[in-house]
């Protein structure tokens, strides 16, 4: 799951999901039954497709979700075509002709249909009341089964993903999030451009994009997940019925990648809106790593209302209202950074103010206090978030595509994190010696 303050990155900015690296991860061994859970329920279709199902009859809503491994990391030289190839599936089926029709086929029910991509995977969601569940697996199911992929709709796709590099350029919010990630994971796959570049998009052809899906979007390289007011016998029947005819593909293998720290502090600019945007950022530990959860404790304290970061940058000195700090791991790495926006003329200021609270937890530790009521919200948002059937169903994917751990059991292990853990993996990845640097800001102002 996402973690506090995670870029923007992609097609979403809160969802970015991680990796373990293998795409064995998505093999089911044992009976083709099997409990995953107390009340989950996971089986594998014959295409290799594995199917989760959780029963929740207290709310009258059913998610489901379908999680391929397929990322921006997945490009290769193709850069933007996983992110292209993902908004094909969804422009157009012999049975809803566009995208439009796609989308609206939920709405009318009540539901929404989305889809997105980040670094890792891409997923296609329909969420809906549960007296329409069949809808989401008919929706969901076309989408993948049956796209139809016309010229006109590759074209129009083709023309707003230029659109969008465009606007990725101009926005400082995008290019800063975009900076950050192809500088600090510079020559790796986690580095590539996530909608890839103008001349990249303009030389995609249709028949890369069926090559695309033929490679990332079979059944042996994916899972669906299904959350909420349905019977679990009655999901597998429907999984089985909508989503057996889905070819089944290879898995997509992917080698570890871990990139290296800069050897030196390192600033990267740009230039776009009147603001002066900065972001101080580091290698972060992956997902795997047991220092993930000391590193999320961390996160909180530097961020949010009672952070470090807005107390001394908003509420003490008064030069940047939205101060922010955040952590998101993959499969094979991780990043952290602290950020915030000021005028230009009290860049050098903040950045000085930064830079001293990133020393600060690091030379200091924190007092017990602080990390308990640190400890105590974050495992108050991961319960909170289960709440919600669409963020279950992202869970259950997490788990069992990434080897990521379940609510109770991240809970669990943030409430063994303790001061000490929190200074250590200060000293461990936050050294301003290694640190890179953004800003993004109006011409002449760097």
């Amino acid at each position: 799951m996402p973690q506090p303050g995670a870029p923007r990155h992609a097609i979403s900015r809160r969802r970015l999901i991680a990796l373990t690296g293998a795409a064995a991860a998505l093999a089911v061994t044992g009976s083709p039954r099997r409990a995953a859970a107390a009340d989950t329920v996971q089986e594998v279709l014959d295409n290799g497709l594995t199917v989760i199902v959780q029963e929740r009859p207290s709310a009258d809503t059913v998610a489901l979700q379908h999680t391929a491994l397929a990322g921006v990391r997945d490009d290769g030289d193709q850069q933007g075509v996983t992110v292209l190839t993902s908004r094909m599936l969804l422009s157009g089926t012999p049975r809803r002709p566009s995208d439009i029709d796609m989308r609206a086929a939920a709405t009318l029910a009540g539901g929404t249909l989305s889809r997105g991509t980040t670094s890792e995977v891409s997923s296609i969601a329909c969420v809906v009341p549960g007296s329409s569940a069949e809808l989401a697996f008919d929706l969901v199911s076309d989408a993948l089964v049956h796209p139809t992929f016309t010229p006109l709709a590759f074209l129009t796709q083709q023309q707003l993903a230029l659109q969008n590099l465009s606007q990725r350029r101009t926005d400082p919010g995008m290019l800063i999030d975009d900076l950050f990630q192809q500088s600090l994971f510079a020559g790796q796959p986690l580095g590539l451009p996530p909608l890839g570049t103008p001349a990249t998009v303009a030389a995609t052809k249709l028949d890369d994009i069926h090559a695309t899906r033929k490679r990332l979007w079979g059944g042996a390289n994916a899972v669906v997940t299904v959350v909420g007011r349905i019977r679990v016998d009655d999901a597998l029947s429907l999984a089985g019925q909508y989503f057996g005819p889905l070819f089944a593909g290879p898995a997509n293998v992917r080698p570890p990648s871990p990139p290296q720290p800069p050897s030196a502090p390192e600033t990267v600019t740009g230039v776009a809106g009147q603001q002066q945007l900065f972001r101080v950022g580091f290698l972060a530990p992956s997902l795997s790593d047991s220092d993930r959860y000391p590193m999320a404790v961390l996160t909180g304290m530097m961020s949010g209302f009672s952070g470090r970061l807005l107390r001394e940058l908003r509420t003490q000195r008064g030069i940047s209202y939205t101060p922010s700090a955040g952590y998101v791991s993959y499969s094979d790495a991780g990043l952290w950074y602290a950020a915030a926006g000021v005028d230009p003329d009290k860049l050098d200021e903040a950045l000085a103010v930064t830079q001293t609270e990133i020393r600060r937890i690091s030379d200091e530790r924190a007092s017990d206090a602080e990390v308990s009521d640190t400890v105590d919200a974050s495992a108050g948002q991961q319960i909170l978030a289960t709440q919600s059937n669409a963020e279950v169903a992202a869970r259950l994917a997490s788990q069992q595509i990434f080897g990521d751990v379940s609510t109770d059991e991240y809970v669990r292990r943030i409430q063994t994190v303790t001061a000490n853990d929190v200074q250590r993996v200060a000293r461990t990845y936050l050294d301003l010696d290694h640190s890179l640097t953004i800003l993004v800001g109006p011409a002449g102002a760097q």
